[in-house]
């Protein structure tokens, strides 16, 4: 398959607005240790978990927990990554650019 051909199958998702995809965030204190956000992603039935801080968006997912060996008790801030922001008119394209 070219790549074309790939393009124009993908352009219309490319172009999809963000704000038709976007669910409600699983929201967390900079502050919340390990095991309250264990506890607040198995609640929640999801794999990444954001705060506010300042002007920054911040998140840690499970393969993160998963991967970091920690003692307990101990706060989730060494663990969170900032993420660059995205407003619902923005593409899947932006957004996919961002993660590759």
């Amino acid at each position: 398959m070219s790549l074309d051909v790939i393009h124009e199958h993908l352009s219309d998702v490319v172009n999809t607005k963000i704000r038709s995809i976007i669910s409600k965030a699983t929201l967390i204190e900079p502050s919340a240790t390990l095991t309250q956000v264990i506890d607040k992603i198995l609640n929640n039935n999801t794999f990444d978990v954001f705060c506010q801080e300042k002007n920054h968006t911040l998140t840690v997912n499970v393969r993160k927990l998963i991967q970091h060996k920690y003692s307990v008790p101990m706060n989730v801030t060494p663990l969170l990554n900032p993420i660059p922001s995205l407003s619902e008119n923005d593409t899947v394209g932006k957004a996919a650019d961002i993660i590759t």
